[in-house]
Order: structure tokens, then C-alpha cells, then sequence
């Protein structure tokens, strides 16, 4: 069975050997995501050549692209980047997955805001999300994963759920491509 807990390993100066371009959409997720109502009108807009759901037209959508470092250590590749918001002291990220079983990836991220979750496809996944203001349960339900990834780069796909306790869940679809310097 794959280890899903990975402590990201980054050398305190940070010496990137690949860039990476990441873009994602996010969207309400509702309880009825899944639904005939859902799936109804998303064979409607295929149909009429519309290729994105209702939902996701009112997306929020980034892209980002920068340095980071790309690893293989023990069986597990990992992509570990600095990221940062404003108001806040920077963070690290890492997105890694056993190369066993490359359909189940994990996400870390260390710093003020620090959380850990997986995303494994059709499969629910409960985890803590720590906050300044405390924690929160966090669910994740994975949607699709497709990983291209390898040591020399490649790309990922990722389409999951997210749901805070009290909180509406976000839909997200996540590109991630990476290529050695």
C-alpha cells in the first residue's frame, strides 16, 4: 500500500532545477454535483458544443508560472514551489505521488497556513486544515486524475472537491506542467 504522508523535504536555499506553470479554475460545488439535473445539462452543452458546465462560466480561474524543484526520492516524485499571498509570510507547496500508484496525489503546504490532503478519484478523503484562527475539517473527494509525471517533468491533471465544515465546497480543476532547467 503507497505511503500517503510525505513530508516535503525543500534544502533551505531553495535551488530550483525545473519551472513549472500551473493553471486552475475553481467553482461552487453543489450538493447536487453529481446529479442527473448536473449531468442533464452538461450532455446539453456538449451537445451544442458549449465546453464547459453552467457553473463553470461563474468560475474563478489563475495561472501562475515560476520555479520549483522537482525531485525523486524512494519510489515518490514530488514538485515542491514557494508560494505567497498578500498579508502573508511566504508558504511551501509540495504536490507528490508514489510512482507505484500514480492516481493518488498529495498536497502539502508548510508555512502559516498548513494543511495536508489527498486526491484519489471517486474516493473521499478527510483531513485538518490548520488555520491562524484555528482548525477546520476539510473533505476532498477526487474526480479525475491524470499523471503524466516523471523525474524529467511530464504533466498533471487533478479535478476535485473540496469541503470545509460550514463552508460551500469549491470544485477545482488543476493543470500542472513542469520542465527541467
Amino acid at each position: 500500500m503507497p505511503n500517503y504522508e510525505y513530508e516535503p523535504k525543500i534544502d533551505p536555499s531553495f535551488i530550483p532545477n525545473a519551472i513549472m506553470k500551473m493553471s486552475s479554475v475553481q467553482f461552487d460545488a453543489t450538493e447536487g454535483d453529481e446529479s442527473l439535473f448536473d449531468a442533464f445539462f452538461e450532455t446539453l452543452d456538449a451537445e451544442n458544443g458549449v465546453t464547459e458546465s453552467i457553473k463553470e462560466r461563474n468560475a474563478e480561474s489563475w495561472e501562475m508560472t515560476g520555479e520549483c524543484v522537482l525531485s525523486e526520492e524512494k519510489g515518490r516524485i514530488s514538485i515542491s514551489y514557494k508560494e505567497c499571498a498578500e498579508g502573508l509570510p511566504e508558504w511551501t507547496t509540495s504536490i507528490s505521488f508514489d510512482t507505484s500508484d500514480r492516481g493518488i496525489i498529495s498536497i502539502i503546504r508548510s508555512g502559516q497556513l498548513n494543511h495536508s490532503f489527498v486526491i484519489e478519484k471517486g474516493v473521499r478523503h478527510n483531513s485538518v486544515y490548520k488555520t491562524p484562527y484555528g482548525p477546520l475539517e476539510m473533505c476532498v473527494k477526487g474526480r479525475q486524475v491524470i499523471n503524466e509525471l516523471s523525474a524529467g517533468g511530464g504533466k498533471l491533471y487533478i479535478d476535485y472537491a473540496v469541503e470545509l465544515k460550514g463552508m460551500t465546497a469549491q470544485r477545482t480543476k488543476m493543470t500542472v506542467e513542469v520542465k527541467r532547467v
